[in-house]
């Protein structure tokens, strides 16, 4: 939980929001009954850390050597994240993880045992996670309704502060300075 929230804060380019579960709910009918309302946001890292940070994320799926580039194959959308295996004394995987976002969405899974039991010698977040990952989002964006990162979060071209990511709704503004076009 702990980690999914902070990938999140980084996907939301460094500012804190409650992570919750059920957007909205619908009754027979198709009215809604329910829908999640926002709570208080802060800022907790700075917007360029952030954004690089995004960068690096999107390089794990997009890359052809990315742990998670299956889901740039599979997944009809851009995204980011972060495969993770633990290990126990043996080098055996006994947990594994994988976090993955869009610009709207956040998704942190993880398999393991309460103690380090071997998982089997290939599990890794990559193969147990990641697919239920592409499942998920696959549904979410069945529509077609892809967004699109921040062009400057491309890892594939020079990092700059030209097209920043959007304003928070609400909170603490994060403390600014001049950037030229080179930082």
């Amino acid at each position: 939980f702990e980690l999914t929230n902070a990938v999140k804060t980084i996907a939301n380019f460094g500012v804190k929001t409650n992570p919750y579960i059920i957007e909205s709910i619908s009754d027979r009918s198709g009215k809604e009954i329910y829908r999640h309302k926002s709570d208080s946001e802060i800022r907790v890292l700075d917007e360029k850390i952030a954004l690089q940070a995004i960068r690096g994320l999107r390089g794990v799926t997009e890359h052809k050597y990315g742990t998670a580039h299956r889901a740039y194959k599979e997944f009809s959308c851009r995204s980011a994240g972060k495969t993770g295996t633990a290990t126990n004394k043996k080098a055996e995987p006994t947990d594994n993880w994988f976090i993955g976002f869009t610009p709207s969405y956040t998704i942190g899974g993880w398999m393991g045992f309460d103690k380090k039991i071997p998982l089997g010698k290939e599990e890794t977040g990559a193969t147990n996670i990641l697919p239920i990952f592409i499942k998920i989002m696959n549904e979410i964006y069945k529509d077609g309704s892809c967004e699109n990162f921040p062009e400057n979060t491309d890892p594939f071209k020079p990092f700059s502060m030209k097209n920043k990511g959007p304003e928070p709704i609400s909170g603490p503004e994060s403390e600014s300075e001049e950037l030229n076009e080179t930082d």
